[in-house]
C-alpha cells in the first residue's frame, strides 16, 4: 500500500512508538507485505523464521517486532551505510 504522501522515518515512528536509530527525515512511501513489497516501503516481521526473506525483499525499512523489542531498520543493501534506522 502506498502512502498518499511521503511520512519520514520519524513521524513512522512516533506512530507506533518506537525507537530507531539513523536519519530521522528518510522518506517512507509505503508498507506491504513481504511479497509484494517495493523500494521506499516498510516490511513487518513478528518471527525469526522470516528475518531472511525480509532481507531479501525489495523493502526499505524493516519493522521487527520482539516480545521486548520493536526496531525500524533500515536495508543496507540499497544505501550501504549499515546503520539502524
Amino acid at each position: 500500500m502506498r502512502f498518499l504522501q511521503p511520512h519520514s522515518l520519524k513521524q513512522i515512528a512516533e506512530i507506533i512508538n518506537c525507537e530507531y536509530v539513523g536519519n530521522f527525515d528518510f522518506p517512507v512511501f509505503g508498507m506491504n507485505e513481504i511479497h509484494v513489497v517495493t523500494p521506499g516501503d516498510i516490511v513487518f516481521v513478528d518471527h525469526p523464521k522470516y528475518y531472511d526473506k525480509a532481507l531479501e525483499s525489495k523493502a526499505t525499512i524493516i519493522l521487527i517486532n520482539t516480545i521486548h523489542l520493536v526496531i525500524l531498520f533500515l536495508q543496507t543493501k540499497m544505501y550501504g551505510d549499515g546503520c539502524l534506522a
